[in-house]
C-alpha cells in the first residue's frame, strides 16, 4: 500500500505524527473530515507534480509520448550546480557493477 510506505519513509525522516486512516479518503470524509477540490487552483501552468500535456502518452498517442520525452530530456540542462553535484559520475573501468565490456 502506498500511503504505508510515505508513512514509513516520513517516519524515517523524523516526522511524526503520520498516521493512516483504514477506509482512507472515503472513510476520512465519512467522519466528518475536511475535504476540499479545487481543480482551478492552483492553475494548470503552477502545477509541478503532473504533466499534464502529457497524460495520455501510454494510450498510444505517439505526439504526447516524444513531448515527454523532449521535457524529460531537458531536465539535466535546467539543473543547477548543487543539483548536479548530487550526480555521481561511474567510471566502467572501475565500478564493476556496470558490466563494461559486456554485450547487452
Amino acid at each position: 500500500d502506498r500511503a504505508a510506505l510515505v508513512a514509513g519513509d516520513l517516519a524515517d525522516h523524523g516526522i511524526d505524527g503520520v498516521a493512516l486512516i483504514d477506509g482512507g479518503l472515503d472513510a476520512w470524509a465519512a467522519a466528518g473530515g475536511p475535504v476540499v477540490e479545487t481543480p482551478d487552483d492552483p492553475p494548470d501552468r503552477a502545477c509541478i507534480d503532473r504533466l499534464f500535456f502529457v497524460h495520455d502518452r501510454h494510450d498510444g498517442n505517439l505526439d504526447a509520448a516524444r513531448r515527454y520525452l523532449e521535457w524529460e530530456q531537458g531536465l539535466v540542462p535546467r539543473l543547477d550546480d548543487a543539483e548536479r553535484q548530487a550526480f555521481a559520475r561511474l567510471d566502467p573501468a572501475r565500478d564493476p557493477s556496470t558490466h563494461a565490456g559486456e554485450d547487452r
